[in-house]
């Protein structure tokens, strides 16, 4: 092998115990190879004592044996060993080249921390350290002389003060900093990071971050940030914020987060960033204000637009957060696939994602107060921003309660008392609200209640303000947990596209959207409701009017049990929907609904598609407007359009069936004709029908002859409409007579909204006179008439 690969190759082995070459030792065979005017030679395994043989034209050189070798290093570590090997040279002036070059090769040393106390000569430009504490560590790298104190991290000084050119500098010289890039990895470990929770490595992973983010080349950043798989504890919010320039992308680790109060992984400002398996972990006992927060960044970065053209491919934020486990604001263009964010802490007002273009929905979720970053300037509240083009796929969004235990029994007395099976990690203080999911006292099952009066040693606690003396007996099934606050909060987003993800809170909405703040155009959410999650949908509208354009809703649980209504608006003012596709669960509830929109008096529905279990669920004549589709599965038809809440279109194609006409002596009531023979037929196309009716030697026996004649047409399935601005206000059709007195052609007419006929024709002088019961001949008389109407 060539004279330069033995050395390369001597260098690769760590230290002389694994019975390998130390540098200065490959540099002296190499001198005495060279001496013999040769270049190739060629280098056999060490053998089982430790021994190496190296060949040159058919003469053998053969190491030390094994346990020799650590006193030859440690001479080869002398700095006058250059000299002396140099004196070992009898070639001519090209071994001297060979060994100069040789001599350029890196050094190395054991670890960073060593390298620091060691001097090495000028000759030396490159190094190997391998450890960054001690040697095998994982925090290896390359190392490279500097002309001065490198401006970040990643960096050491030894013992010498020679500068890259190899002048002396007592201020500058004996600095080194890492080598990156060429396809070289970085990672924490080589910043000082140490793996697991025990070690807060928060600043050392700020130096990593920082130098990765410094190594920007003006097109791209030429390596990732790189976590290598490993777990690493940070007390401190970890800034990732600024980052302006494209391409940044961060990968394959966990991030266990002590900032308490504070942001654990801050993107503010940031565009065209990718996270590729990332798990943010907020600690129990120190919980992080935020997982991970993207946002738009105001003041020295206000011409930013914000957080945009984002990649998140399975990334998890999950544990304890105070407020989220994720918020992006005003964020655009961005894809989430398979996200998994879970916030455990006990706040009621905490979410698990929020996704808003205005701050202040924040603020009103989080009991008045507003989350900060200590390095950028967040869109102060009241401000709305561009927040646009989200497509999620996948995601499990979860306020997951930080425990579940077992209720053994529930008392009927004022106040109700509850008994847990055990109080081994149950974190209940007085004033908490709690949540009961199943068991049998159903007046408390699904339903949240607050904790007063809890005795720690006999597991016991009130329901405060509960009397369950009349409550049904409890035999168990139930189980405890924490009433937590909504799995994901949303505002002003337009096109949104969620697909196939599972959402879950204890107590309340599972998604709240806030209207008060921000606009919904082009929204559409596909997602698994955990079953008894009170009211799915939360709508948190305004006093006003609040409008959304063009909303697809998609709950595909058959088990869901809405406790109270599937969309539920907490504000007192109107929610109009313009567009709306709702598919409501397709099991039927086991529990009684308050409707599928409570109340129902706030919903103003325009281009409704909704599809429900069962028609007993949703009335359209209760909500301020609807037109649309409803559809039901227990109903024939399924489907029935309405041009208005209080006109329905069964089929628009055509429906048609039979009636009995019924003649009267008033309009309602009074006495009826009887008939030998009477039969009737409707057919309806949409919002027009057409009727017919026969009756056969009407009998007029014991009614009033001085009364008109009413055909009732109660038994039509629809009422004749009024039909505003069309200038008339009855319906007009044709009749055929016998038997009775007229003079003329008849005609027969009805009014609008009545449910009444009446025949008239020209007698006695009177135009449209209407023929009375007496015109009838008595047993003879028949009628045969159609008519259309609108309805």
């Amino acid at each position: 092998m060539p004279a330069m690969d033995l050395v390369e190759d001597a260098l690769m082995i760590r230290d002389a115990s694994q019975g390998g070459f130390g540098y200065m030792q490959a540099a002296k065979l190499l001198a005495k190879v060279l001496s013999g005017g040769a270049s190739e030679i060629t280098i056999g395994a060490p053998d089982a004592n430790g021994k190496i043989t190296i060949s040159l034209a058919g003469e053998s050189f053969t190491t030390a044996e094994k346990d020799k070798l650590a006193d030859i290093e440690a001479d080869a570590k002398d700095d006058q060993t250059a000299d002396e090997i140099a004196s070992l040279i009898a070639a001519g002036s090209a071994a001297q080249d060979v060994l100069k070059a040789a001599l350029s090769v890196p050094a190395w040393a054991p670890s960073r921390a060593a390298a620091q106390a060691l001097s090495f000569p000028a000759s030396v430009k490159e190094m190997v350290a391998w450890g960054y504490a001690a040697p095998g560590d994982g925090g290896g790298a390359r190392w490279k002389r500097v002309d001065s104190e490198p401006s970040h991290a990643g960096k050491f000084r030894s013992q010498d003060r020679i500068r890259s050119d190899g002048s002396i500098s007592a201020t500058n010289g004996g600095w080194w900093e890492i080598v990156a890039g060429n396809g070289m990895t970085l990672t924490p470990l080589q910043f000082g990071a140490v793996p697991g929770q025990d070690v807060n490595s928060g600043p050392q992973l700020q130096d990593y971050f920082d130098y990765v983010v410094r190594s920007f080349d003006g097109y791209a950043f030429p390596m990732d940030i790189d976590l290598g798989g490993m777990l690493f504890r940070s007390d401190q919010s970890l800034n990732l914020t600024g980052i302006r320039q494209p391409g940044l992308r961060m990968r394959n680790g966990e991030i266990y987060s002590r900032a308490q109060n504070k942001i654990a992984l801050d993107f503010t400002g940031g565009n065209n960033i990718t996270l590729s398996n990332i798990d943010v972990n907020g600690a129990e006992d120190a919980p992080p204000d935020v997982g991970i927060l993207f946002s738009r960044a105001a003041g020295a970065l206000n011409d930013f637009a914000g957080s945009s053209t984002m990649i998140i491919d399975n990334v998890k934020a999950n544990g304890y957060f105070r407020r989220a486990a994720c918020i992006a604001i005003a964020s655009e263009v961005s894809t989430w696939i398979a996200p998994n964010f879970r916030n455990k802490h006990k706040h009621y007002y905490a979410v698990a994602f929020a996704m808003v273009d205005n701050t202040q929905a924040l603020v009103d979720q989080f009991a008045g107060s507003m989350i900060t970053s200590e390095f950028q300037t967040l869109p102060p509240p009241g401000t709305s921003h561009s927040n646009v083009c989200h497509n999620m796929v996948c995601p499990t969004i979860a306020r997951s309660s930080p425990f579940s235990v077992s209720i053994t029994s529930i008392t009927r007395a004022n106040p109700a008392v509850v008994t847990l099976a055990t109080m081994d990690n149950v974190d209940l203080v007085n004033g908490d609200w709690i949540f009961i999911t199943g068991g049998t006292m159903d007046e408390v099952a699904y339903g949240y209640f607050q904790v007063a009066n809890l005795n720690v040693a006999a597991k016991t606690f009130q329901l405060s303000g509960v009397n369950s003396t009349g409550f049904s007996a409890y035999t168990g099934g139930a189980t405890l947990q924490m009433r937590m606050g909504p799995a994901v909060l949303m505002s002003g987003v337009r096109t949104f596209y969620s697909q196939g993800g599972y959402l879950l809170s204890y107590g309340q909405p599972a998604l709240v959207l806030d209207t008060a703040n921000g606009t919904f155009k082009d929204f559409h959410f596909n997602a698994q409701f955990e079953r008894h999650c009170f009211d799915p949908i939360a709508i948190r509208n305004s006093a006003g009017t609040d409008i959304l354009w063009d909303i697809d809703l998609n709950l595909p649980n058959h088990s869901q049990d809405p406790g109270r209504s599937l969309i539920r608006a907490l504000g007192t003012g109107t929610v109009q929907f313009r567009g709306l596709k709702l598919l409501g669960w397709h099991g039927v509830p086991n529990v009684a609904l308050e409707g599928v929109f409570y109340p129902a008096s706030k919903f103003d529905i325009m281009g409704g598609n909704i599809t429900i279990p069962q028609e007993a669920f949703l009335d359209p004549t209760e909500l301020l407007r609807f037109d649309g589709s409803i559809t039901a599965w227990d109903r024939t038809p399924r489907k029935i359009e309405y041009l208005d809440k209080n006109t329905p279109i069964q089929n628009l194609m055509n429906t048609f069936g039979s009636w009995v006409p019924v003649i009267r002596d008033a309009p309602t009531g009074g006495n009826v004709a009887t008939t030998s023979n009477v039969s009737g037929t409707w057919n309806r196309v949409g919002n027009i029908l057409h009727f017919t009716g026969f009756l056969r030697d009407i009998s007029t026996t014991g009614m009033n002859v001085e009364n008109d004649l009413y055909i009732d047409l109660s038994g039509l399935p629809a009422t004749p409409a009024n039909v505003a601005g069309n200038g008339v206000d009855y319906y007009v059709g044709s009749v055929r007579t016998t038997y009775i007195a007229l003079d003329g052609s008849p005609v027969i007419e009805c009014l609008e909204d009545m449910t009444w006929a009446r025949i008239t024709c020209s007698r006695d002088g009177i135009v449209n006179r209407a023929i009375k019961i007496g015109d009838v001949t008595d047993g003879n008389g028949d009628i045969v008439f159609q008519m259309t109407v609108r309805v």
